[in-house]
């Protein structure tokens, strides 16, 4: 489409930051192609953080702006432990302050035909800039579920937002049809929400034996080693807990597999995990990689991934994997189950015996079946960025 016809041509993103994540990779992503097909692209973050993201972003010419970098110190406690009163009283806190009226003045200078939002508080910034600028609101959801002692202020908590969001928001875009039904349960407006799934680039991520050989080699690892990975943050919903269980039951008639960690996470966390994989005589089997910046290199190198969460919307690690022509077991939260249909298989979370019991049947398929094209032609088919950005013009231009 011409961009002198194009109506709204100006896109910003607003992000709590661009670290290592998965709405992280579809920004960045969807900025790259938007940016390949004339739009004009700008991604707000709360909290700034460098991160091989960020350098991306830059070598393609994609401005960045840090519209509050003190605010990741106010507000993670609220976020990343689900406290929700501190959570909402951190985005009051927030609104009500001066960080509020920074952003309004860099949202004035730039005029976004397009507030593109992820999460609560940007989502609240973006309904504030529509009081003071003519734009449209996109707000996207990601998460299926907040893991709480207060399950009735949950539902609180998600009426508000319902009364607030699905009314101001212009479109409602989830990344998972678990996602929308979810949020159509906690009364959000049917109509506005649209489901587009998480896109991935299938030319980074693609078989390449020559990465497999490389990473091995650097971890000693033998090239006839099973090798089981797991790519997630260390986090208590990831529950990784389950993870090494499953490992400690595994081992007992594999006691050669070999089981690498992709993820990094808070300090204390990480120390948690390693405790108990020592008390569970695992240690041994497992290789640690925190944060590992080439992620083909690691699919490439395993046999088969696991995700293990207790809650999800769209799991971006599951589509990575599969384009790199690897099967997947994951637990059967958010998308996961629709997505690895027909390559891998899902299991019931935080059940050990039946995760181990996946990958023993797991590891007899990949003995007896090439999934490698199977699982390659299903993310191609379905789940490639193009097909995500598409979706999203489509969107924009019905605005």
């Amino acid at each position: 489409m011409n961009t002198s016809l194009r109506k709204k041509n100006k896109i910003v993103f607003i992000v709590y930051s661009m670290g290592i994540g998965g709405t992280e990779r579809q920004v960045l992503e969807l900025s790259k192609i938007l940016k390949k097909r004339g739009y004009t692209v700008l991604v707000y973050v709360l909290e700034k953080k460098i991160s091989t993201f960020t350098k991306e972003l830059k070598n393609n010419n994609i401005p960045i702006k840090y519209i509050n970098t003190n605010f990741d110190k106010k507000y993670s406690q609220g976020i990343y432990r689900f406290v929700l009163l501190k959570k909402i009283f951190s985005i009051l806190r927030v609104l009500l302050s001066k960080y509020s009226k920074s952003f309004i003045e860099t949202v004035k200078k730039d005029k976004p035909d397009i507030l593109y939002s992820f999460g609560t508080l940007p989502c609240s910034l973006a309904v504030i800039a529509k009081k003071h600028i003519k734009t449209k609101i996109i707000w996207g959801i990601r998460s299926t579920n907040i893991i709480t002692a207060y399950p009735r202020l949950v539902d609180w908590y998600y009426l508000v937002q319902s009364i607030i969001y699905s009314r101001l928001a212009d479109v409602i875009i989830s990344n998972s049809i678990a996602g929308k039904n979810i949020y159509i349960r906690y009364r959000f407006q049917k109509e506005k929400i649209v489901v587009i799934p998480n896109g991935i680039d299938t030319n980074i991520f693609k078989p390449n034996i020559e990465m497999r050989n490389k990473f091995r080699k650097m971890y000693g690892i033998h090239m006839n080693e099973l090798v089981i990975g797991h790519a997630a943050r260390l986090d208590p919903l990831k529950d990784h807990q389950n993870f090494l269980h499953s490992v400690s039951i595994f081992i007992k008639s594999h006691p050669c597999a070999r089981f690498c960690i992709a993820g990094d996470g808070k300090e204390k966390y990480i120390k948690e995990l390693k405790v108990l994989s020592q008390q569970l005589g695992v240690e041994r089997n497992l290789i640690w990689l925190h944060t590992f910046h080439s992620m083909p290199d690691f699919y490439n190198a395993i046999d088969f991934l696991t995700l293990t969460s207790i809650s999800e919307g769209f799991p971006n690690v599951i589509v990575e994997a599969m384009s790199c022509g690897k099967p997947c077991i994951t637990t059967d939260v958010g998308d996961g189950a629709l997505i690895v249909k027909g390559t891998g298989f899902s299991v019931p979370k935080s059940n050990p015996e039946k995760l181990a019991e996946g990958w023993e049947k797991m590891y007899r398929k990949i003995n007896s079946v090439d999934t490698s094209n199977i699982c390659r032609r299903k993310v191609i088919k379905n789940y490639s960025v193009t097909i995500l950005t598409n979706r999203f013009c489509e969107v924009i231009d019905s605005l």
